[in-house]
């Protein structure tokens, strides 16, 4: 009875020996960190007014996009990754009276982020940074990337904790698409698309809401400075919903034969009208005479609304047809036609008024 009891307490006396050798060669397991998708693309705003940058209105709010990053296995402890941001978009609110495009912020499972890093805390199987994207009142188009601007995030090293980096998915793109619908005004003369012919005739835009005018295009034409007068302008998708008017205005010429044309890009009607496409566009078609003509900085007549639009959301439905002023104007129907190639480039090489227009 002794030997064996004296043999039990020298195997009762190894085991914790035993123990303290196996976890003294174990590491805590490192969890694998990445992003649940690699690509999102999304437009600028929702149509909202809550959209806006908060530098531009007191109701925005900016809209936020999660970005997800996935853990193979429960995080055992707090972990610090570095990381890096690229793309066109701005991050860096700019000097001037410009506004960045976007900023990042921590979501669930992150403790703290900064330009280059960001701290997970400890025992979260995913996390989520937030991309603010912020309707910023411009129209933005770019002749390499077009309508989009890109977020680029990208995991770099484990600066400490159990975490490695996994083989895939360690970089993310956002994508984010211009949402707001252009409005183009060209006309012909007489039958006539020659410079020195279309020079002859000025004409306006404007957009209203409400009676308040919201955005206009008024370059004086005559002055012959483009090579093929036309007026442009956008209506940033973060204003109000409701009924927006438009008047094609006539301002000034001598001409019985001014034909004009319409020609809209955006979410319109449902569909997709898209810049980026030379025949993907929205037609409306009038003719107006001189009986038309509204030189309006001396008549003081407004300018007249001729065609109305319901905006919801970035969509801008029940676009209606031109109507027909009381002076005689002749007009067309919504059709979508075959603009001349000449024509249409020559537009692309203009740059788009400002939110404002250009006043006389």
């Amino acid at each position: 009875m002794k030997k064996l009891l004296s043999w039990g307490l020298l195997v009762l006396a190894g085991l914790p020996f035993l123990s303290s050798c196996g976890g003294d060669d174990d590491e805590t397991p490192k969890a694998g960190i990445s992003f649940e998708v690699t690509e999102d693309e999304v437009t600028e705003s929702d149509g909202t007014e809550s959209s806006i940058h908060p530098d531009l209105t007191s109701l925005g709010e900016g809209r936020d996009i999660e970005v997800k990053i996935v853990f193979d296995r429960e995080t055992a402890d707090v972990a610090v990754i570095k990381y890096d941001v690229s793309g066109s978009a701005v991050l860096t609110n700019p000097s001037g009276s410009a506004v960045n495009d976007y900023t990042l912020v921590a979501g669930d499972g992150i403790s703290d982020l900064d330009d280059d890093q960001f701290t997970v805390e400890k025992g979260v199987t995913e996390a989520t940074i937030i991309v603010r994207l912020y309707e910023d009142f411009s129209f933005e188009y770019d002749d390499t990337d077009g309508l989009n601007e890109t977020v680029e995030l990208e995991l770099q090293s484990v600066v400490s904790g159990p975490v490695q980096l996994a083989e895939q998915k360690t970089s993310y793109t956002l994508t984010v698409v211009e949402d707001d619908p252009v409005i183009l005004l060209q006309w012909a003369v007489n039958g006539s698309m020659e410079t020195a012919d279309v020079n002859a005739v000025d004409m306006d835009l404007f957009v209203w809401l409400d009676g308040d005018e919201v955005n206009s295009s008024t370059y004086d034409n005559t002055a012959g400075t483009q090579e093929l007068p036309y007026e442009g302008l956008y209506i940033p998708a973060g204003f109000p919903d409701g009924t927006y008017g438009l008047s094609y205005t006539y301002f000034s010429g001598e001409s019985d034969d001014v034909d004009f044309v319409s020609i809209m890009f955006g979410t319109l009607n449902g569909e997709t009208y898209s810049y980026d496409e030379e025949d993907d566009y929205l037609t409306f078609q009038g003719t107006y005479t001189t009986a038309n003509i509204n030189k309006y900085t001396e008549t003081e007549i407004a300018p007249k609304i001729v065609q109305t639009m319901v905006k919801d959301g970035i969509n801008f439905k029940d676009i209606s047809s031109i109507e027909e002023p009381a002076e005689g104007s002749r007009v067309g129907k919504q059709e979508k036609v075959k603009i001349p190639a000449a024509v249409f480039k020559s537009l692309r090489r203009f740059e788009l008024p400002a939110k404002t227009g250009q006043r006389r």
